[in-house]
């Protein structure tokens, strides 16, 4: 036997791979859940206010709250840690306005 057909599922009957599919949808609305979850939780993590930084473009310099042209300026978030945890490490950085 090869390596590929040792590598496939088993064949199984109609009734038995609904049953299988079934237990896995279940599964994946869990992790759903709970990626959604986790995903609320850190929106709603604290806030951190940053000193004033001011940026110089084209038509001089500019407050970094006044970019974007909205009441509330720009809102940053940045995730602090390495992949193994440690703060410090700028791995990503998010900017709305």
């Amino acid at each position: 036997m090869s390596t590929r057909q040792n590598a496939l599922p088993p064949v199984v009957d109609a009734a038995t791979w609904r049953r299988e599919l079934a237990d896995l949808r279940v599964r994946e609305k869990a992790a759903t859940r709970e990626l959604d979850a986790i995903a609320a939780q850190r929106r709603r993590l604290p806030m951190v206010e940053l000193p004033e930084y001011t940026l110089v473009g084209a038509e001089g310099p500019v407050r970094l709250a006044e970019v974007g042209g909205l009441p509330g300026g720009v809102a940053a978030a940045s995730d602090l840690c390495t992949g193994d945890g440690v703060e410090g490490d700028r791995r990503a950085v998010r900017c709305d306005s």
